[in-house]
């Protein structure tokens, strides 16, 4: 199991719309909430998300990483990652929470995994490693696909949150993406791709009644 990044929320856009500001709280909460996951998980991971969702350094994160008791980063003597290279049963995942190309007009979302799948590609062949099966980002707040042609398959995940206020002043309040996450069954160096999504009910339209 692998927590991709923003799993708590401080919120310093704006401060507004967290449960709880005190950070001690906002831990535990968030434990309350994956424990039951890390509890069926033979291994929890912890990517690191946004500083300004987790604080400095996605402190919160580590916190989380530390009381979940996930599998630190040993390379950097820190319990959570921000760059988690992971092989399950002969496939090779590169996971982290930031995609270095973005598309979020819906005529682009679909080109920016393939443009960052070409970008890896050219990155692990020029210091002569294995080119990953896969590559999750998240941060962007929809959904993508590079599709299978291309290698490493790159997904941009589903968000976890409702449009915010930040969302709104982005002009993306109306049309609130689906929420969920992703599984990989991983065998003999193959893997199925399954995608559990939500779509948010939408608001009814205003009409006059009267």
């Amino acid at each position: 199991m692998v927590l991709t990044g923003d799993a708590l929320d401080l919120n310093k856009h704006d401060g507004l719309d967290p449960v709880c500001h005190k950070r001690s709280n906002i831990v535990a909460l968030a434990a309350d909430v994956y424990g039951p996951i890390k509890e069926r998980a033979s291994r929890l991971y912890v990517v690191k998300g946004t500083e300004a969702h987790v604080g400095p350094h996605c402190e919160l994160e580590e916190l989380l990483a530390t009381k979940l008791g996930a599998v630190p980063d040993k390379w950097e003597n820190c319990p959570a990652h921000w760059w988690l290279p992971l092989k399950c049963e002969g496939v090779l995942f590169d996971i982290a929470h930031h995609p270095t190309t973005v598309g979020h007009k819906e005529w682009t979302k679909g080109a920016a995994p393939s443009r960052m799948s070409a970008e890896l590609a050219l990155q692990y062949h020029e210091r002569g490693e294995r080119v990953p099966d896969v590559a999750l980002r998240g941060h962007v707040h929809y959904f993508a696909d590079s599709g299978e042609g291309r290698k490493p398959r790159v997904f941009y995940l589903d968000p976890w949150s409702l449009t915010t206020a930040f969302g709104h002043r982005r002009g993306a309040g109306g049309m609130t993406r689906p929420v969920g996450g992703s599984w990989y069954l991983c065998d003999g160096g193959k893997y199925e791709f399954h995608r559990e999504w939500w779509q948010p009910q939408r608001r009814t339209v205003w009409r006059r009644t009267t």
